[in-house]
């Protein structure tokens, strides 16, 4: 009929969809926090994969570093024994790089080294793990015999518990191995931050 209103909700329904607004949205808004933060905190693949590699070729230089130590300590530095100076010198450079990217690694978004000088650090790593392990691998020091003498001229030979010609022989070979290890690995780095460095 002309004249007549169309019935209006009662006032009291009206409050109650307003008061609903205000909780929904902070529900939403305590979502999208939560989720920022578990987003951040997880790592990606890239990063696992990254950080195991490294953990690996540390472990293999610190094992590399203790031979080469504990020849310095009982060899007599010959022809047959230079590569031990060297094999403590691509450890040490190992090991202080290493250290370095992954303490930087670990800044997140203060990292100082960017992705250029990582691949930079890592093939000068490669190159001194292929250096020595062509040395060790082409060196007659493998098959050579060991010998202890209780003196400084050599005249009487003795006997070393723990050290023999076959246990300096298995380190020695246990030295070449895991340099070689260490260049395949830190090519397999390389070529995953080369892609990474590719896909940015």
């Amino acid at each position: 009929m002309p004249g007549t209103s169309h019935p209006t909700p009662p006032n009291h329904q009206r409050p109650t969809s307003r008061a609903r607004q205000p909780s929904r949205r902070k529900r939403l808004s305590a979502l999208s926090v939560l989720s920022v933060f578990t987003r951040s905190a997880m790592p990606s693949k890239f990063n696992i994969i990254r950080a195991t590699l490294y953990a690996v070729v540390l472990a293999w230089t610190i094992i590399c570093l203790a031979i080469a130590a504990h020849f310095q300590t009982l060899l007599v530095i010959t022809d047959l024994t230079r590569f031990v100076p060297f094999a403590i010198f691509v450890c040490s450079v190992s090991l202080l790089i290493l250290l370095v990217l992954l303490v930087c690694s670990a800044l997140r978004s203060r990292n100082p080294i960017s992705t250029r000088t990582e691949l930079g650090c890592l093939g000068l790593l490669g190159t001194f793990w292929l250096a020595l392990g062509a040395f060790l691998a082409s060196s007659d020091s493998v098959n050579a015999d060991v010998e202890c003498f209780s003196s400084v001229d050599e005249t009487q030979v003795v006997s070393v518990a723990g050290f023999s010609t076959e246990t300096y022989q298995a380190q020695y070979r246990v030295l070449e191995a895991f340099s070689l290890f260490n260049v395949i690995l830190g090519r397999s780095i390389t070529h995953k931050l080369y892609l990474f460095l590719i896909l940015l």
